[in-house]
């Protein structure tokens, strides 16, 4: 099983339900994730708690959020083949991803990470880098 943190807004605009965290999972089957705005367009980052491997999905409708966690699956996918990682492990990975369980933030770590990251996008996209995101 994979879990993925929501923080309140992510839980508000999925309109999931918050399930208890009292398993002792493999912090590598665990993520987080928060909503941020970014062009006038909500966006989702998803964040691993321990290897922090984090990639974000852009231009998120509320149809989407409906959805988060095949998107989430399919999404993941996608970025590791992009970052060359084999299928075998891809597989490996992905096949605890029979069911994702949806849980509030508790890794404040974490959450300062993806602060961090969003603000390098946001950096990037007010610097002379802004053309890769139009």
């Amino acid at each position: 099983m994979i879990t993925i943190a929501l923080t309140k807004k992510l839980f508000e605009l999925s309109a999931l339900v918050e399930e208890q965290d009292n398993e002792e999972e493999d912090e590598f089957y665990k993520w987080h994730a928060n909503v941020f705005r970014m062009a006038k367009k909500n966006n989702v980052i998803f964040m691993n708690n321990q290897t922090r491997y984090n990639f974000i999905l852009f231009g998120m409708k509320k149809e989407h959020f409906k959805n988060i966690n095949q998107l989430f699956v399919q999404s993941l996918i996608e970025n590791l083949r992009a970052d060359e990682i084999r299928d075998s492990k891809i597989t490996e990975y992905v096949s605890k991803a029979d069911a994702i369980k949806f849980t509030k933030t508790y890794s404040r770590s974490v959450l300062g990470s993806m602060t961090d990251m969003v603000s390098v996008l946001s950096t990037a996209r007010n610097s002379k880098l802004h053309i890769i995101f139009q």
